[in-house]
C-alpha cells in the first residue's frame, strides 16, 4: 500500500509541475491553474482510465475553487480553448528557427537563463514587426503594441499603476501549429480593477503584503492560508 501511495504522488506532482507550462503569465489565480492542470494532462494521457482529473477537480471543488470563465466543472469543459485567430504558421516557424528550444535537465542553470533571456529578445522582436505579426494577431494575443510602458494616472492613488498583460502561447513545434493561447488581456475592467484592489490591501496592510508571510504575529491564524483565503 505505501509503494502504490508512494507512486500515485509522484505522478500527481508530475502533473502539477507540468501544468506550470500551461499557466497565464501573469496573475494566475487557482481556478486557472486547475484548467492548466487538466489541459495539460489531457494533452499527455487523452484516456484518464485512473480518473485522476476527476479527481483534481473534486478536490478543487470541495474547497470552493471555480473557474469563472466556464459553463461547468467537466474534464472537456476545462480545456483551455484553440485560439480565436491562428497566427500564421510560416511566420511562427521562421521565429522558432531563431530561437533556442532545445533545452533538457542537463543544461546548466546559468546558460539556461542566458539562452531564456535571448530567446525573450528574439520573441519581442518578432510580436512588435507588423509584417510578422497583425495588428488583429496582437488584438488576439490581448497584448497592445507599444513602444514603451505607459503607467497611468489612477483615481486617487497618487502614483502610476502598471498593468501587466501577457499571453502563454502552446505551440506545436512540428507544425508550428498554436494550439492555446492562454492569454490575460492588456485592457481588461476586470484586472484593473482586481489589481486596484490588491493596491488598496497592500496599502492597508501593517507592513504591505510582507506581513502576509513574515508578519511575527499574525491577527487571524496563518497569514499565507488568510492570504489564499481572500484572493483565491
Amino acid at each position: 500500500m505505501a509503494r502504490e501511495a508512494s507512486k500515485v504522488a509522484g505522478q500527481f506532482l508530475s502533473i502539477c509541475i507540468r501544468a506550470l507550462d500551461y499557466c497565464p503569465p501573469v496573475d494566475l489565480t487557482f481556478g486557472e491553474y486547475l484548467r492548466a492542470l487538466i489541459t495539460a494532462d489531457a494533452d499527455l494521457v487523452p484516456d484518464d482510465k485512473y480518473g485522476y482529473r476527476t479527481a483534481f477537480i473534486e478536490a478543487f471543488r470541495n474547497r470552493g475553487i471555480y473557474p469563472w470563465d466556464v459553463k461547468h466543472l467537466s474534464p472537456g469543459s476545462l480545456l483551455w480553448e484553440p485560439p480565436p485567430l491562428p497566427l500564421q504558421k510560416a511566420n511562427v516557424r521562421a521565429v522558432l528557427n531563431q530561437m533556442s528550444i532545445d533545452w533538457d535537465m542537463s543544461v546548466k542553470r546559468e546558460a539556461a537563463y542566458k539562452s531564456s533571456e535571448k530567446n525573450a529578445k528574439i520573441f519581442w522582436h518578432w510580436l512588435m514587426d507588423p509584417k510578422q505579426v497583425s495588428e488583429e494577431e496582437i488584438a488576439a494575443l490581448g497584448l497592445l503594441r507599444i513602444d514603451k510602458p505607459r503607467p497611468d494616472k489612477i483615481g486617487a492613488w497618487a502614483g502610476d499603476l502598471r498593468l501587466r498583460g501577457g499571453c502563454t502561447l502552446l505551440i506545436d513545434l512540428a507544425t508550428a501549429e498554436v494550439r492555446y493561447m492562454v492569454r490575460k488581456r492588456v485592457q481588461s475592467p476586470d484586472r484593473l480593477a482586481s489589481q486596484l484592489e490588491q493596491l488598496k490591501l497592500a496599502r492597508d496592510a501593517p507592513g504591505g503584503l510582507r506581513s502576509n508571510y513574515f508578519a511575527s504575529k499574525p491577527a487571524a491564524g496563518e497569514p499565507f492560508a488568510v492570504m489564499h483565503r481572500v484572493h483565491g
